[in-house]
């Protein structure tokens, strides 16, 4: 049996940063406490929780998802779509989503989010999809950006949902 691995990731709201646990069990997640994301002021903090709680956080450079850029953008009139940054949201959200129990917008059975997310996925052009090395440079029209809007504040609101008590 495979051993869960923990790793510290960054959340930045109202310019401050908070570090949060994400864990590969299942299809991963967020740690929890009291029904609420555990979150804490700094990377030490979170380190030291583990040897608490009795497993291993991994070093490595952690993730930075900066909520306070995702909102401007959710509200904002640009349309730049940035596939990988977009991506892991849409990820972080799901996650954070089956972590509290609710649903996500974007884990729902549905043919045109599923498309969108495979949008986005191929968008990043992992190395490993790049065969002959061309990039794939997809073209969101305004009803897909509106869709991946609405699916993201969904997230967002969940995520927020979750961190609410720490945060305040």
């Amino acid at each position: 049996m495979n051993e869960v691995c923990y790793y510290p990731i960054g959340l930045r709201l109202h310019g401050k940063t908070r570090v949060a646990i994400w864990h590969d069990q299942g299809t991963g997640g967020l740690c929890m406490k009291e029904g609420r994301i555990l979150s804490f002021a700094c990377e030490e903090d979170a380190f030291l929780y583990a040897e608490k709680e009795e497993f291993i956080l991994e070093p490595h450079p952690d993730p930075l998802y900066d909520l306070d850029k995702l909102s401007r953008w959710l509200r904002g009139v640009e349309n730049e779509v940035e596939c990988e940054w977009l991506l892991n949201f849409w990820n972080l959200c799901s996650d954070a989503a089956g972590s509290i129990g609710q649903a996500f917008l974007g884990d729902q059975k549905n043919q045109e989010f599923n498309d969108l997310y495979d949008k986005l996925f191929f968008g990043c052009n992992l190395p490993a999809l790049r065969g002959n090395g061309e990039r794939y440079i997809p073209a969101f029209s305004q009803k897909e950006i509106y869709r991946i809007r609405v699916i993201l504040k969904n997230g967002l609101r969940l995520l927020l949902r979750g961190l609410q008590k720490v945060l305040e």
